[in-house]
């Protein structure tokens, strides 16, 4: 019996410090609603998104601080990435790349190397013959990849990711969006960790409205 209290006591205690939490959050200041609201792809869960480029040097500083955090959300919170170009035609191949790879599992094995390609290695990456190229340097085999680069699914996957930024008014890359509510342009300039514990505020805002 004194655990049960225990524990209900420490469940009332985090209720609280969550909602104290995100009353301090400021729309305008700490993020941006959208509007109107966005369905997801998972209704039941939580959905944090980040649009993104390969060829964003903010995304490229952003991807380590990122990925730590994403291993730390919870279990009721999903995360997805949509790789966009933002209306810059030579970032349009590298998305397109994004996609095929997720289609055929090789994403998690190239993610980083793609990044530093780019970044580090100074491969431009912008256009469909430098990102075959590449793709074949790294393993794959060129006819495989070629064939699911120009598929209609992953063209499909590029249209829609395209279509999504613009749905969400998306400003700029990186940018987090979390359950299809809240905007939150990420900003380069070392603090992403706070910008990351806003996001934790924001996903228990979200959780909170899902329950009322």
């Amino acid at each position: 019996m004194t655990r049960l209290i225990a524990r209900s006591v420490f469940v009332v205690m985090a209720c609280v410090a969550s909602a104290s939490a995100t009353a301090q959050l400021l729309e305008g200041r700490d993020y941006i609603a959208v509007e109107p609201a966005q369905p997801t792809n998972d209704p039941t869960r939580i959905v944090v998104t980040e649009f993104f480029s390969y060829q964003c040097p903010h995304c490229f500083s952003f991807f380590p601080s990122l990925n730590d955090w994403v291993g730390t959300l919870p279990d009721d919170t999903v995360f997805e990435r949509v790789a966009v170009s933002i209306g810059r035609s030579t970032w349009v191949p590298i998305a397109q790349a994004f996609y095929a790879l997720q289609v055929m599992d090789e994403i998690d094995a190239l993610d980083a190397n793609i990044f530093n390609a780019i970044h580090l290695e100074h491969e431009r990456l912008m256009d469909e013959a430098e990102v075959t190229d590449w793709v074949v340097e790294q393993g794959l085999n060129r006819a495989d990849f070629a064939s699911v680069f120009s598929s209609f699914s992953v063209k499909s996957f590029l249209a829609r990711g395209e279509q999504l930024s613009r749905a969400h008014k998306i400003p700029s890359v990186p940018t987090l969006v979390i359950d299809g509510k809240f905007m939150l342009p990420i900003v380069d300039n070392n603090t992403f960790a706070e910008q990351l514990a806003r996001a934790d505020m924001l996903i228990a805002k979200a959780r909170a409205e899902k329950v009322r």
